[in-house]
């Protein structure tokens, strides 16, 4: 490759960037000096471009003291009318005073930059001097602006000031706490993405990011809020996580751990399952984390499950990885008794009623799969599964049901159990009080029952025959 077209090809990658560039400003007048200065570089005129991007960063300044001006901030209100009087009375050297001034009130009033940030905007309102006045630079040796000084300068402006919201340092956070308390704030991830990326978290410097991950998740982990503040704080935690992806990661890989050991007590380790449960953290908890929680989970008194917060406790952990095994151990004490009295209590959370049904689905299946096979069972064995059946009538799936019915009919044996009739007939009734009409496998059951002649079928037959023929 020829040295002209590697140039040529690093030029254009320059271009294509300093493009980029332009379309991250957030202030029109600033974005039009920007492309102002970006079109100056591409035409090799570096002083000019110099020049142009400090003149974006003080129309940026200028609005940003407006948009806080609008807000009630009486500091920015003030330092705006003193700008309009320098302007309107053409006071050159008062305007030239609050130029070289914009550094140092960006970063000590309005937090709008970082100490090593105020580093380079200095820099640049020095050099934009240098090539905007040539007696400051030596007659003998003149102030050569190069490529890459003009492309740093440009790219330190937007990056470090133009890009950036209005508010950031503890404006910004104050802000964000305030947004994030509204009764309004989504509880969708999604929509708190839409609601964050317009305020100050839309292109915040790291610093910022960090202290609003790390206050949710303190906080998340050390207090035991209201659910519904917690599920807005759960929201603005995944948002934050998903728009800064990075950033995300490596802030909590570097504290998650060390918060977790030095600020989690005894009574907040339900919090930590919550919002390991909730958080895609598992890769950031260290083995200490995995042994606490499997602890806690282990010495959960059963008999305080009853209440929905520890048996949601007990739903959450049962989706970690780490402490499945745990959750279902606790479970598999409890009757299918128990466990019918803990779905049928009406506030439990729909989470922890879905995963009750889970367990008691399952235990459903098993009792079904060894009644197909009745001929290895013993008696009691049998009388046992029935009686399981019996309990679980009303929260067996269509596919159970189903299966049961060809249970009955294909085997002589079940037909005959005193226990089956039963069974079917209290299935039938559920099926009843859920709904005026039956699933096309009781017509099925029927068309196979009434040959059979002993009572139970007939009288089985006989109710669904009539049913079905109340739904023509």
């Amino acid at each position: 490759m020829s040295l002209l077209l590697q140039v040529l090809i690093y030029m254009h990658g320059a271009f294509l960037d300093l493009d980029e560039l332009i379309i991250l400003c957030k202030d029109r007048v600033a974005r039009k000096f920007i492309q102002e200065a970006a079109a100056c570089y591409k035409a090799g005129a570096y002083r000019s471009c110099i020049i142009a991007t400090w003149n974006a960063v003080v129309f940026d300044f200028v609005d940003k003291l407006k948009n806080l001006s609008e807000s009630g901030n009486g500091e920015a209100e003030k330092l705006l009318e003193n700008f309009d009087e320098m302007s309107r009375n053409s006071k050159v050297r008062e305007l030239w005073q609050f130029e070289s001034n914009i550094p140092n009130i960006a970063l000590n009033q309005f937090e709008f930059i970082a100490p090593v940030e105020k580093e380079d905007i200095e820099r640049l309102f020095k050099d934009r001097s240098r090539c905007a006045h040539p007696s400051m630079a030596s007659i003998d040796d003149p102030f050569e602006a190069t490529a890459e000084l003009a492309r740093y300068h440009l790219r330190s402006a937007v990056t470090h000031l133009l890009q950036r919201p209005a508010t950031q340092g503890k404006a910004a956070l104050s802000r964000i706490w305030n947004e994030i308390r509204s009764s309004n704030f989504p509880k969708d991830s999604d929509k708190a993405i839409i609601v964050l990326s317009k305020g100050a978290l839309g292109r915040a410097r790291k610093s910022l990011v960090k202290e609003v991950i790390l206050g949710l998740t303190i906080d998340l982990l050390t207090n035991n809020s209201f659910q519904d503040e917690r599920d807005r704080q759960f929201s603005a935690l995944l948002a934050v996580s998903s728009m800064y992806k990075v950033e995300a990661s490596e802030i909590l890989s570097d504290s998650l751990s060390k918060i977790i050991s030095e600020r989690v007590e005894d009574e907040y380790w339900g919090n930590f399952i919550e919002y390991v449960c909730r958080v895609n953290v598992h890769d950031f908890l260290d083995e200490r984390c995995h042994i606490l929680s499997r602890e806690y989970i282990a010495n959960l008194d059963s008999s305080k499950l009853i209440s929905s917060g520890e048996l949601r406790i007990i739903e959450m952990a049962s989706r970690i990885d780490f402490l499945q095994d745990m959750a279902r151990e606790k479970l598999d004490g409890f009757s299918m008794t128990d466990l019918i009295g803990l779905v049928k209590v009406d506030d439990r959370p729909s989470e922890v009623r879905s995963y009750i049904l889970g367990i008691l689905g399952e235990r459903a299946k098993a009792s079904i799969e060894k009644i197909s096979v009745y001929e290895s069972l013993d008696v009691q064995s049998l009388i046992v599964c029935f009686e399981e059946l019996l309990v679980l009538s009303e929260f067996l799936s269509d596919k159970d049901k189903k299966m049961l019915l060809e249970l009955y009919c294909s085997s002589e044996s079940i037909r005959r159990h005193p226990l089956s009739y039963d069974l079917v007939r209290r299935i039938l009734r559920h099926e009843l009080d859920k709904s005026e009409y039956l699933a096309d496998y009781w017509i099925v059951f029927k068309e196979n029952i009434k040959l059979f002649n002993d009572e139970h079928s007939q009288s089985l037959f006989e109710v669904v025959d009539e049913k079905s023929n109340n739904e023509f």
